[in-house]
């Protein structure tokens, strides 16, 4: 078993800058693709199971799913960098439910620094 690396104050304090506009992004980011998901439920009358195309979508459905599909995948992108800066991200799949169906967990992204 792999142990997580402990930070020391200074460490933490280095890091904070490059973590807060991290984060900023991704909020930003959670916040156009849950924008889109409201308008993707507006055009097609229903809450989206999959963003997968299908042949009924209109050209608008079609290419907003296309658009939500890229930034949901930006999105689980800028946590896994987060990750890689030593952030233990608890539940940030809020958006995965639509690329891979099987995964269902939806919440909030909870960051900490161990």
């Amino acid at each position: 078993m792999q142990t997580q690396r402990v930070f020391t104050i200074s460490e933490v304090n280095a890091l904070i800058p490059d973590l807060s506009d991290l984060v900023g992004d991704q909020l930003r980011e959670q916040s156009e693709i849950e924008h889109g998901l409201a308008e993707l439920t507006r055009l097609s009358g229903s809450s989206p199971a999959s963003l997968e195309p299908s042949s009924d979508d209109a050209k608008d459905v079609a290419r907003l799913k296309r658009d939500l599909k890229q930034r949901i995948e930006r999105y689980e992108a800028g946590w896994a960098r987060v990750q890689t800066m030593g952030g233990v991200i608890t539940s940030a799949n809020w958006f995965g439910r639509f690329l891979r169906p099987s995964r269902r967990k939806i919440g909030l992204a909870v960051l900490a620094l161990r």
